[in-house]
């Protein structure tokens, strides 16, 4: 269980530096699963603790991606100044164009 969920927060603070909201939301559940099977043995439903939970959550994800769709669509130009300020952030830590060397780089060893 300590290696699998070492592996979720390596994930984690993968998605969170590579800035995919989707891997984190992904990530956050695994984890959650994984922390409530640590518990009890593996006959053992805990699906009734967190249905609720994830039902409101369902609902407000709704929410978002209706808001989300009813933004005006981007501009080439807004578009383009979102990327040269993402480079930046990029460049800013050290970031080039080989993501598997640089996060070697910067992981931290607890997280190895």
């Amino acid at each position: 269980m300590k290696n699998e969920y070492s592996n979720v927060k390596k994930q984690a603070l993968l998605g969170a530096v590579s800035g995919g909201i989707a891997a984190l939301l992904v990530m956050g559940i695994l984890l959650g699963t994984g922390v409530i099977g640590g518990y009890g043995d593996e006959e053992e439903n805990f699906s009734g603790l967190y249905a609720p939970s994830e039902s409101t959550a369902a609902q407000r994800a709704e929410v978002v991606s209706e808001k989300i769709k009813s933004l005006p669509t981007l501009s080439a130009n807004e578009v383009e100044a979102i990327e040269r300020r993402i480079r930046a952030l990029q460049e800013r830590v050290g970031y080039t164009s080989d993501y598997k060397s640089w996060i070697a780089k910067v992981t931290p060893p607890d997280l190895e």
